[in-house]
């Protein structure tokens, strides 16, 4: 794994106004609507550091170690409290940017996104991310206007052992047609492993939808070992060892590697 990267301070990101700040739906029943609290996402660092303990990586370990300090928040993307507050930054400058203007949700997923459990690593991710931002650009989205950001997540299936990458992009209308146009090219049509490579919705509730797309953790879908062998609905944490590759993969990654948007959050 390629040693880990200095993210940002939760500091640099603009702090989201009162009506546009997702923890304003932390009471939600809603599993989707539903912010992790400041202590689920406690429970949920100390059953990383259980798992990553149990490891016999001594990367593994030493990750472990870190997200276990207690003076302050592990700055990676391994640690829930970390990515809890950058996405509460990111989510509250969408509704910022897109406030009072009809707002689309796409997922686009690119058959190069479908990355092998032994192949996936920080620097594959980082290709991937460098050849989406520059189908971006090529596009025109940079120089579009309006507003675009887009997250990446990834989904593991445990059956065929492979990680699917795939963007959850948050845009204005005048996005549409270059995101569809971006679609058409081989990389986006149909494969064995992704059957709709581009699925765009109108936004109708924001802090729900917002929030969705600006996911703080990947999941294994599909088939569950030791649940079934039917499909089972829902997310479900990634299995064994699969899991201690995504953290290690996660806790090397750059803030660039997994967020873009026109106009720019972060002024360089």
């Amino acid at each position: 794994m390629k040693r880990r990267n200095s993210l940002p301070s939760p500091d640099l990101f603009p702090m989201p106004s009162p009506e546009h700040d997702v923890l304003i739906v932390a009471s939600d029943e809603s599993a989707i609507a539903k912010f992790e609290s400041i202590d689920e996402a406690l429970k949920e660092n100390a059953i990383r550091v259980d798992l990553l303990e149990s490891s016999r990586s001594s990367a593994a370990r030493r990750l472990a170690l870190r997200l276990k300090a207690t003076t302050s928040v592990e700055r990676t993307f391994a640690s829930p409290l970390y990515v809890r507050e950058i996405r509460r930054r990111l989510v509250g400058y969408s509704l910022s940017q897109t406030a009072s203007q009809a707002v689309y949700h796409t997922t686009l997923v690119s058959a190069k996104g479908t990355i092998p459990l032994k192949e996936l690593s920080a620097r594959v991710v980082q290709r991937h991310t460098q050849r989406f931002r520059k189908q971006l650009v090529r596009i025109g989205c940079d120089k579009a206007g309006g507003f675009l950001s887009a997250w990446l997540h990834g989904d593991y299936n445990p059956i065929r052992k492979v990680f699917q990458l795939h963007w959850h992009i948050i845009h204005t209308a005048n996005h549409i047609p270059l995101l569809k146009a971006l679609s058409k090219q081989r990389a986006y049509r149909p494969s064995e492993y992704v059957a709709v490579p581009r699925r765009t919705v109108l936004i109708r509730d924001g802090w729900i939808q917002h929030s969705y797309a600006h996911q703080g953790f990947w999941y294994c879908r599909g088939r569950v070992p030791g649940m079934s062998n039917k499909p089972v609905k829902g997310r479900h944490r990634i299995p064994g060892r699969a899991h201690t590759r995504y953290l290690l993969t996660m806790d090397a990654l750059r803030f660039s590697d997994t967020y873009i948007s026109y106009p720019p959050i972060l002024k360089k």
